[in-house]
């Protein structure tokens, strides 16, 4: 078995430093690395390109069906929500089948609504659990609308209410923020949750509770949304500006990925998908750095798989670290826990 210590480059000492480590180069495999002296848990399994005939080159949004059969992204270049299923389940790195479904939103949303509730900027993507609620968040105008899925889990069903009265459409504007950069809901749908800036332009996890009496994963329209801001986190010492957020299956543990430091981080919840009455940084679970091994780059979305006992993360990343092509999913196993 050969050894080797390899160290990395970066846009600060930070990120050249926290990631020396010794290696088996025949496998690729991080025995050891030095984050504050903490031993990492990850390793790199394999990813999957997508698409540059159809010039997907800026993904913003990242998910999955919850048997891992289908992963969507969401492309921010021309607003369009692509499905590609996924062979063995969860498993991104078999095959490169065709795409399952392709959904363009903004043209649509337009013809349905006219040009007030276009698609500028969107940059998260998430789904019922039945899959029949699809939920696209616009960064730029911040806001959440929500399509119907009369197939569920195939985006190319996707509809959007038409009628004629502006505040009944199912849109739901957040209440203090300043951007959106990602959305979720908490298993039950009980809880929607936004990655976004304040009207500080502070990088904060907010929290909407569902109201009394409304459907779980429905956030009702514009003039009667459903639901209503409880409470937020403030996360931007960690890195001014996160790409995405997801949770783990009991709602304890809250990642995101930030694009500044190249790193996804892991927040401790004292109750399931609650922050009060208090969230912790754990130290000992910076489990990624964009220069691991050479590959991502600056991540634009994180997706965490807990169900069962699996425990893979996927980070939407640049095909090589000076290209700019955000456009691949790397995905990557726990080796030691």
């Amino acid at each position: 078995m050969k050894l080797g210590l390899l160290g990395f480059s970066g846009d600060s000492v930070k990120s050249r430093t926290d990631n020396l480590g010794i290696y088996r180069p025949e496998s690729n495999r991080h025995i050891q690395g030095s984050n504050n002296g903490k031993i990492r848990t990850y390793q790199f399994y394999g990813q999957r390109q997508f698409w540059d005939s159809f010039n997907l080159l800026s993904i913003t949004g990242l998910t999955f069906k919850p048997d891992g059969t289908y992963v969507y992204v969401l492309s921010d270049a021309n607003n369009t929500v692509y499905q590609q299923t996924i062979t063995t389940p969860w498993d991104i790195t078999i095959g490169n089948p065709p795409l399952t479904a392709v959904r363009e939103l903004n043209t649509y949303l337009v013809s349905r609504t006219g040009n007030s509730y276009n698609l500028t900027a969107p940059m998260g993507i998430t789904f019922s659990p039945d899959g029949t609620k699809m939920h696209v968040a616009d960064n730029w105008d911040r806001k959440i609308v929500q399509f119907s899925l009369s197939n569920p889990w195939m985006v190319d069903s996707a509809t959007f209410t038409n009628t004629t009265v502006d505040n009944d459409r199912p849109i739901f504007y957040p209440s203090s923020i300043n951007t959106i950069r990602d959305l979720c809901f908490s298993s039950d749908g009980t809880s929607l949750f936004t990655l976004s800036t304040n009207s500080q332009n502070i990088m904060s996890v907010f929290r909407y509770s569902l109201n009394s009496g409304a459907t779980p994963f429905d956030i009702g329209t514009k003039g009667t949304p459903n639901y209503t801001f409880i409470e937020g986190i403030n996360i931007s010492s960690f890195d001014s500006s996160m790409r995405g957020i997801s949770f783990n299956s009991n709602g304890t543990k809250l990642y995101t990925c930030g694009l500044t430091e190249a790193r996804i981080y892991e927040f401790n919840l004292a109750e399931s998908f609650l922050f009060s009455p208090g969230v912790t940084f754990n130290d000992n679970d910076i489990f990624y750095d964009g220069y691991l091994a050479g590959r991502e780059g600056a991540p634009e979305a994180i997706y965490m798989n807990t169900t069962g006992n699996n425990s893979d993360f996927y980070v939407v990343g640049a095909s090589n670290f000076f290209s700019g092509k955000v456009n691949i999913i790397y995905q990557y196993k726990m080796i030691q826990k």
